[in-house]
């Protein structure tokens, strides 16, 4: 893509153009989400992404003046199976013609700037085992294995982690 994108914090006015996006995301992504109800889980996932918003935990990507991609961490106030001093990234969607213009190192890069500002010392994440294209991202972005950490109720998946540096 030849337009400039720039990342940022979300904000309540971006909330129906995310759903847009996570709505796309599950549709295409069934292999990451395999047992997901779309239908069923938006509403929960509307109210932590508000909460995210307020919390200045999810960002965007636009360009051209739309929003083409979304990330977003919680924390362990937010889930009691994250662990102290980890931002555990939840969401990471970008639009396929925008995915190889080096989008993601920009929302990934605005994440783990706030989360170190946050105090958090590591961002921790999960992909499913037979998503080879994310894990290669991830793998790009840094994140190395996880062993030992599992989300109680998830099956199949490759849990990784990330140091963050210290101030």
């Amino acid at each position: 893509m030849a337009s400039e994108m720039v990342a940022r914090e979300a904000r309540p006015g971006d909330i129906s153009a995310i759903a847009d996006l996570w709505k796309r995301f599950m549709a295409e992504e069934d292999e990451a989400v395999p047992e997901a109800n779309p239908e069923a889980a938006l509403p929960g996932w509307l109210e932590r992404l508000q909460a995210q918003i307020a919390k200045a935990t999810a960002f965007v990507l636009e360009a051209e003046g739309e929003i083409v991609g979304f990330a977003s961490f919680i924390g362990s106030a937010d889930r009691q199976w994250v662990p102290s001093g980890v931002a555990y990234a939840v969401d990471l969607y970008i639009q396929p013609e925008y995915r190889k213009a080096g989008a993601a190192r920009k929302l990934f890069a605005l994440l783990m700037d706030q989360a170190a500002a946050a105090g958090y010392g590591e961002v921790w994440t999960n992909t499913d085992v037979r998503n080879q294209r994310v894990q290669v991202l991830l793998e790009r972005a840094g994140f190395t294995p996880n062993p030992g950490f599992e989300i109680p109720g998830l099956q199949g998946q490759l849990y990784l982690r990330k140091s963050l540096p210290a101030d």
